[in-house]
């Protein structure tokens, strides 16, 4: 299992050895390209046809697929919040604090 420390060292390294635009605007773009991906990876786990033989033709099943989109999509989220200059770890705190209010039913609000 990957541990965080492993993760923010690879993430240190994939800044400092990729080109990766300045561009809020193209990690938003990014992180919806990703979820369509999910999508149809959840669609073939759910049974459809079309979208199982496509994940069968690239030799992968929908729940390796599932595992790479969301993999994605985490990859992608911090990316998008480094471009606003959100710290790894305020982001992990915010989404810590969020569901531990979820949890408590602080703030009034039940969804997202």
């Amino acid at each position: 299992a990957l541990h965080m420390a492993t993760f923010v060292d690879e993430l240190e390294n994939y800044r400092k050895n990729r080109h990766r635009p300045n561009n809020k605007l193209y990690y938003m773009v990014k992180l919806s390209e990703e979820t369509g991906e999910l999508a149809e990876a959840i669609l073939a786990f759910e049974g459809s046809r079309r979208k199982i033989k496509k994940l069968a033709e690239a030799g992968v099943t929908p729940i390796e697929r599932i595992q790479e989109e969301l993999g994605d999509i985490v990859n992608v989220a911090f990316l998008l919040a480094e471009q606003f200059d959100i710290p790894l770890s305020v982001l992990l705190d915010t989404g810590s604090q969020k569901l531990k209010n979820k949890r408590l039913k602080i703030g009034g609000r039940a969804d997202g």
